[in-house]
This record gives C-alpha cells, sequence and structure tokens, in this order.
C-alpha cells in the first residue's frame, strides 16, 4: 500500500516493498476540459508515470516480479541484468473463456546481450533498419506480432523473408512525413500487388513470417483504400488463416509440448496474428452489416501473453535509458508497468471488437426477426401498430449496461500527458517515457472507439429502425436519394440510422453527450500525431460528426436555443478539423463525401 501499513500477498511472499496503489474501479469516465490539459505537469518519477497505466482494470494485482532473496543495489549494472531474466509471467484477469498465454518458466529466454548495438550497426543496412523500428514506433502498438528480439537477430543476419522485408519497407515509406502522398499510395500500391500475387500463387502452406506481413499490409491497406475496397482481400486472409487452424491453436493445448523458446515464440505469433486479424474482421462485419468470418463460439486461442514474457529485449532498453531516482525494486516494477501497457491497450480493445461483431449480428437478426413476424402473421395490416424502439429489447439494455462498464474501466489518456515527451522524436528502444507515450495514444484512440460504440448503440433505438427493414421502407422521396448514397458504402442494418430523426430522447442525450465527450477529448490530446492513430479511428469520428450535423438541423428551427447550437457547432468544428488532418494518413475521402450528402460544408460554412 502506498504508506506501508500494509502489503499485498505478491509482496509479502517475494519480501519487497509495496508501493503500487490499490487497483480500484475507476468509475464513472473523466474526462479533462480544455483548461486543465493546459496546466503545468509536476515533475514524475519513472514510478510515477506507471502508476498512472497501473490504474488499468485489466490487471487485478501488482505483477509478481522479483526473487524472495533480491535485494536493491542501485550501481551494480550486471545485478540488473541478471534479474532481468528473473521476470515472472504477468497475470491478467480472465476474457470469457480466453485465458491468458503465458511463457513456461521451463524455457530458457537468450539473453539480449548486444542485440541492439549490432542492429544498429553496418549489420543491417539503414533502409531496413528505419522500416523496422518504423513498424515498432507506430504499427507494433495495434499489431504485435513480430517479435522483437527475433525480428533484430533475423534483419542482423539477412534472413528475413523477402516479402516481409518488402511490407516493412512500405510501412516506413508510408509513415514517413518527408515523403508526398502520391509516392506513399504508389510504394503501397506495388507492395499490395505482390502481396496479391503471392496469395494467388501460394501452393504450399506460407510461413509465419509470410501470414505476418500479409497481417501489417492487410491493417496499411485497410487505412489507405478504405473498409469496402479492401474487404476482399481482408477476407482471403482471414479465410487463409481459418485454414490453418489458427482459430482453434489452444483448443487441445494440452497435448501440444513446447520445448524451446523459438517454438512458444512460433505459437505465440499465431496467436497474436489471429486476433489482431479477428479484430479487423469484427470491424468490418459491422461496417457492412455481415457476420464475422469466424464466430466467436468457433474461437479457441488464448489472449497473448503480457509483454514482459514476450519482448525480453525491451526490459533491458527501458532499464538503460532510466535516469530515474528510483530504488532498483521500483524501476523493473516501473518497466514491467510501462512494458506491459501495450499488451493492455491491446486487451482493452478485445471487448471492443467482440462487442462490433455481436452488435452487427444483433442488428441484422432483429430485422430478420421483424419481417418474418410480418411476413408469417397475415393478420397484419397496413395500419398495424409500429414497431416498438429497439431500447424496449433485453438485449439491447444488456449491450448497453456491458459498454458503461467497459468505458468506466478505461484510463484517461490526457492524464499521461508528459511535457517531457517530444511527440516527434518517439523511439520505440528509447526511454520509458517515450513508451508511456506509445500507450497513450492507444488509450486515446480507445477513448475514441467507446464514444463510437455508443453511437452505433444509441442510434438503433427508434420505432424506424425495424420498419425500415421493409421493402416499403419508410423514407420520403427526397430522402429516398441520400439513402441509395449511404447504402452503397455502409452496411444495411444501420447506415439508414444516420437520417433517422425519431431516436428515443435519452438516446439521443447520449449521443450528443458522447460527441462532447470526443471533441474533449481530441483538444485534450491535440499534441498525439496522427500518424500515432489508427484506421478505425476516421470512422469513429465520421460517427460523431453525422450526430452533430442533424442535432444543429434540429436546432436551426428553435430560435430560442441559440447557445446550445453555439456549443455543437463549438464540438463540430473540432471533430471536422480532426478529421481533414487524418486525412493527411488515411484515406477518408469516402466518408468525406458522405458527409457532404448530409450538409457538412453548409454547417460548417454558419458556424
Amino acid at each position: 500500500m502506498p504508506d506501508g501499513s500494509s502489503r499485498c500477498d505478491n509482496c509479502i511472499r517475494d519480501n519487497i516493498p509495496c508501493i503500487w496503489r490499490e487497483s480500484k474501479r475507476r468509475g464513472p469516465k473523466r474526462k479533462a476540459t480544455q483548461s486543465s490539459s493546459k496546466s503545468p505537469t509536476p515533475q514524475r518519477s519513472v514510478a510515477s508515470i506507471s502508476n498512472l497505466l497501473n490504474e488499468s482494470e485489466i490487471s487485478d494485482k501488482p505483477n509478481d516480479f522479483l526473487e524472495a532473496n533480491n535485494t536493491n543495489n542501485n550501481n551494480n549494472n550486471s545485478r540488473v541484468g541478471e534479474l532481468l531474466l528473473s521476470l515472472t509471467p504477468a497475470v491478467l484477469k480472465d476474457s470469457e473463456s480466453n485465458l491468458q498465454s503465458t511463457r513456461p518458466n521451463s524455457l530458457v529466454v537468450p539473453r539480449p546481450d548486444d542485440l541492439i548495438q549490432e542492429f544498429y550497426s553496418q549489420k543491417v543496412t539503414s533502409g531496413l533498419r528505419d522500416s523496422v523500428l518504423a513498424y515498432f514506433v507506430y504499427l507494433y502498438a495495434i499489431c504485435p506480432i513480430l517479435h522483437p528480439s527475433t525480428l533484430l537477430r533475423r534483419s542482423i543476419s539477412n534472413a528475413l523473408d523477402p516479402l516481409l522485408i518488402d511490407v516493412l519497407h512500405a510501412t516506413n515509406v508510408f509513415y514517413s512525413q518527408s515523403i508526398d502522398t502520391p509516392t506513399r499510395a504508389d510504394a503501397l500500391e506495388k507492395t499490395f500487388s505482390r502481396a496479391t500475387q503471392f496469395l494467388h500463387d501460394i501452393q504450399r502452406q506460407p510461413t509465419v513470417e509470410q501470414i505476418c506481413a500479409l497481417q501489417i499490409l492487410d491493417i496499411l491497406m485497410t487505412g489507405h483504400r478504405g473498409y469496402r475496397k479492401y474487404d476482399v482481400f481482408k477476407s482471403s486472409l482471414s479465410t487463409l488463416i481459418h485454414q490453418l487452424g489458427w482459430h482453434e491453436l489452444d483448443q487441445h493445448e494440452n497435448l501440444v509440448t513446447v520445448d524451446t523458446c523459438d517454438e512458444w515464440i512460433e505459437r505465440e505469433t499465431k496467436r497474436r496474428v489471429f486476433w489482431v486479424n479477428h479484430k479487423i474482421d469484427s470491424q468490418h462485419s459491422l461496417m457492412f452489416s455481415r457476420r464475422p468470418l469466424i464466430e466467436d463460439t468457433r474461437v479457441f486461442v488464448k489472449a497473448p501473453s503480457s509483454e514482459s514474457d514476450w519482448d525480453e529485449l525491451s526490459t533491458q532498453v527501458l532499464l538503460s535509458n532510466i535516469g530515474e531516482t528510483d530504488t532498483e525494486t521500483e524501476q523493473l516494477r516501473a518497466i514491467h508497468t510501462i512494458q506491459n501497457s501495450v499488451t493492455q491497450t491491446f486487451q482493452l480493445t478485445a471487448p471492443t471488437e467482440v462487442y462490433l461483431s455481436r452488435l452487427g449480428v444483433f442488428f441484422t437478426d432483429a430485422k430478420k426477426n421483424w419481417l418474418r413476424q410480418r411476413s408469417d402473421n397475415r393478420r397484419w395490416t397496413q395500419n398495424a401498430e409500429a414497431a416498438s424502439p429497439l431500447g424496449d429489447s433485453l438485449v439491447f439494455r444488456k449491450f448497453d449496461g456491458e459498454l458503461n462498464q467497459w468505458r468506466g474501466g478505461l484510463v484517461v489518456a490526457e492524464e499521461l500527458k508528459d511535457p517531457e515527451v517530444d511527440s516527434g522524436d518517439i523511439r520505440f528502444f528509447g526511454s520509458p517515457r517515450a513508451r508511456v507515450f506509445i500507450a497513450r495514444a492507444r488509450y486515446f484512440c480507445i477513448d475514441i472507439y467507446s464514444d463510437a460504440l455508443t453511437i452505433f448503440l444509441h442510434l438503433s433505438n427508434r420505432p424506424s429502425f425495424l420498419s425500415e427493414a421493409e421493402p416499403s421502407g419508410q423514407l420520403s422521396s427526397g430522402e429516398q436519394s441520400l439513402a441509395t448514397t449511404l447504402l452503397s458504402y455502409l452496411g444495411s442494418a444501420w447506415a439508414l440510422g444516420l437520417l433517422s430523426l425519431d431516436v428515443n430522447k435519452p438516446s439521443w442525450k447520449k449521443c450528443l453527450t458522447v460527441c462532447h465527450n470526443m471533441s474533449m477529448s481530441i483538444s485534450a490530446n491535440s499534441d498525439i500525431p496522427v500518424c500515432f492513430v489508427d484506421m478505425l479511428v476516421p470512422s469513429c469520428v465520421f460517427l460523431g460528426i453525422s450526430v452533430l450535423l442533424r442535432q444543429i438541423k434540429i436546432l436551426d428551427s428553435d430560435e430560442n436555443r441559440i447557445a446550445e447550437t453555439e456549443a455543437v457547432a463549438a464540438d463540430l468544428l473540432v471533430l471536422w478539423s480532426f478529421f481533414n488532418d487524418l486525412g493527411s494518413l488515411w484515406n477518408t475521402e469516402t466518408l468525406k463525401d458522405l458527409l457532404k450528402h448530409l450538409g457538412i460544408d453548409q454547417a460548417i460554412t454558419s458556424a
């Protein structure tokens, strides 16, 4: 405990001071205001910074870290090096049936030694080195599938698969701010052509490294080409992963023997690739109102391991760059928390993706059942009672309760803001503060996800949700053209909600509230460059903008609500500016075209 008056079971067992404050549920989600986000941030040690990360609901208790006989020694570097290999697996909270993978204690982990120095030597070309580092800085937090020390070793020995090298080079070009957009697009398209040909010509089982290359490219191309145009390639990759059986990797785990660290790394890589792919497929399934390619009931894969199990290299690197006055015990615990922040942000999105896929299935099935009832019951007439709002159903309330509970446990990204970090010079193999910045960027994205999910759900709480599924429809002739445009880009199960004006009042109020939260979060985290924001965020911001545009139209007819109109317009300007910034990296043209149909130009001019 903070005052040292009592200690948790782990620290009593390990005979070390208990320095962490008690993990607790955060309660209702808090948002920093504009003024508070600009206030000076007090000087923090590496331990105090990691305390903020440690508030996440993922971890039930401090992680076991040191052997019982370890003692503090601030100046003995060799002693610290010995302690690095004594880290034990972190324990994360189970997510339904998916337990977390852990590295067997019997496996001998290769010591990193001078791996970083060799990687920065002439053994690795500058082009490949920059490409590997670009992956770690910009993509690793959302796609942590390449084992750090293995990737560096294979780069040093010139043993990487040519396809992976191509994809890594494309990653570097894509995120390079010094390269113009057409050049970035051309590099991605060329790599995409080679990858597509690889999938087409594949005649034998691909290597794990080749699948990793395809998955990284999958993320880049989804944001570059857009969801609709890229769904075919993504589906092909998902099908290949299904054929390889990676969705059942841990179904018979007790029959699998892992004798070496390399074997464990390969199995863990497959787990991570599957979950990344499954997450993206869940996004697509809701976006296009289709079922996931692999249903949740057919998934037998453990959650990814903790980062301290997976990435033994970063522990050494982060410790060597601390430069703080904390004791050795505090340093090791802090590094463990900071290092695992990558795993935590990856794990936190798991409820998001499961929620996305189940919500899409819920929407689609609700409309199908409504149509079945209408067609089977011959007593229905044209003047029959209208459909009830979806919010009256128990399933809707269950979704809403689960979403609120998940939102309440999120780390507030702006609370991790550190004035000593230069966002333009973030290095993955750098200081602990830089690693915290990468985690903060992920928490910011997760915050935006949670707002968009709330909008997705509550826009369905309206009488017209079910009746619009009927062939006759409920749209006026003036709306029909716009509806056709929306349905050509988005899923039929939810897209018409962007036009509806009959959303239940409490649900509509909740949509407006989260739009304001989204605006506040964007303003409070405006120092995070868009290169750290992933390809799902533009779609989330698009939803927020569509809600605000509709509210402005509602308020325009009431002259007594001028102040409210100005507040909504202020939020709209923040979201629209951020959306345009995202367009400098990700392809937002389709969504921007839809917003123009919804009246964004007129609203911005009036604002």
